[in-house]
Order: C-alpha cells, then sequence, then structure tokens
C-alpha cells in the first residue's frame, strides 16, 4: 500500500499475477480469480497434495 506495507485486504494487496508455462488450461481472460487459488494451483502443478485446509479449488487444469 501507500505505507509500503502489504498482506492486507485492499485491492492493491490482493492482486496477483501468475505466469504459467506448461500442459494446463486456465480460465477465461475476464475472470476475476481469488488470490487463495493460487496457492492450491501452485501445489497442484509440483503434483504437491493440497491440504485440506486449502478450501478454494486451482484455477488452471489439465
Amino acid at each position: 500500500d501507500a505505507r509500503g506495507h502489504h498482506g492486507g485486504r485492499g485491492e492493491a494487496q490482493q492482486d496477483f499475477a501468475l505466469y504459467y508455462f506448461g500442459p494446463a488450461s486456465g480460465p477465461d481472460a475476464d475472470v476475476l480469480l481469488d488470490q487463495r487459488q493460487l496457492a492450491p494451483t501452485i501445489l497442484s502443478r509440483l503434483g504437491a497434495p493440497v491440504p485440506p485446509t486449502m478450501k478454494a479449488a486451482p484455477f488452471l487444469r489439465e
């Protein structure tokens, strides 16, 4: 944010980008993703188990 802090609930703190080059399909370009989907997506791409505490679904699919 303007004070140099991170991890807040403001729009600027919740935006993220992920560039993935590999065999998967993602959502349409106009779909707004939830940042909670990022960790499960990375874990699933690595072939690692997604903990049951992570409730958001991965946004990249085979």
